[in-house]
């Protein structure tokens, strides 16, 4: 212990006499350590730390085309995506859909107006990606159920279905502060009502190629009700347009899959 108390000693006295040197030497280990922490950090994102996802391995973005506008990464109209998940089992085990945040008002009594991101998913979304849903409950199949269509000439019409809304853990948290009694209780969303029925665990975060402009934490998550049969196909694409996420067959490799985009190619960019 003597000794290297000693080695020490001379070692910092030897620093002291060589300013210079001592000053060249500190900023270039610093700078050495600073790019080696940087490269690991891209490199555990990109190569090494796994989607945090269920199956991430087996997960891919779809994608379409339009081919005479030279368009290659083009996402579905409800209609298409519909007409997808029925015809292509072979193909795919599962697939879900989604559409972009957007600005929406939401409020309940008692509580202040604001602005919050409200994105839409089809009632398997989160079943698909293995997402944990940590106070109420995930969406079940009815919570999908399409608007029922008035009879003509009847008056009034018949009261519209509630939103099924899932909350972010970041808004439950701002909004709500972290109240689990928010969990079965209706907030005027838009203008029409919503009923929370969960609320997201706090890692959860939608994880899309960056051209693709998808927000990574909504606030809130509805979901869709959709008449498939009777939704227009070429209204569809105006106004609303699915991206897809889908779960290969277990026979068939993500990157064998034609014009699908493994969601793990995502860390390239």
């Amino acid at each position: 212990m003597d000794a290297l108390l000693r080695d020490l000693t001379y070692t910092a006295r030897g620093l002291r006499k060589n300013v210079g040197f001592t000053t060249v030497a500190t900023i270039t280990i610093a700078l050495g350590i600073g790019a080696c922490t940087a490269i690991f950090s891209v490199v555990n994102a990109v190569l090494l730390r796994p989607l945090p996802y269920a199956d991430a391995s087996r997960l891919v973005i779809v994608w379409g085309e339009l081919r005479a506008r030279n368009v290659k990464d083009w996402t579905f109209s409800p209609p298409d995506f519909r007409d997808l998940q029925l015809q292509s089992t072979a193909a795919f085990d599962d697939l879900a859909a989604t559409f972009g945040a957007g600005r929406t008002p939401i409020s309940e009594q008692g509580g202040q107006p604001e602005q919050i991101r409200v994105a839409g998913a089809t009632t398997n979304f989160f079943r698909l990606l293995g997402a944990r849903v940590i106070v109420g409950r995930d969406y079940i199949d009815a919570d999908g159920t399409p608007e029922a269509q008035a009879p003509p000439g009847q008056t009034p019409p018949p009261p519209p279905l509630p939103q099924i809304a899932i909350l972010s853990y970041g808004l439950w948290q701002r909004r709500y502060g972290g109240d689990p009694a928010i969990v079965g209780t209706d907030v005027d969303l838009g203008g029409g009502p919503a009923r929370i029925v969960g609320v997201l665990a706090p890692d959860f975060e939608l994880l899309f190629p960056t051209r693709a402009n998808m927000e990574r934490v909504p606030d809130m998550w509805t979901a869709l009700r959709i008449d498939y049969e009777t939704f227009p196909i070429t209204f569809a694409a105006i106004v609303v347009l699915f991206a897809l996420i889908g779960v290969t067959a277990s026979w068939l490799p993500a990157r064998r899959a034609s014009r699908l985009d493994p969601m793990h190619a995502i860390r390239e960019e």
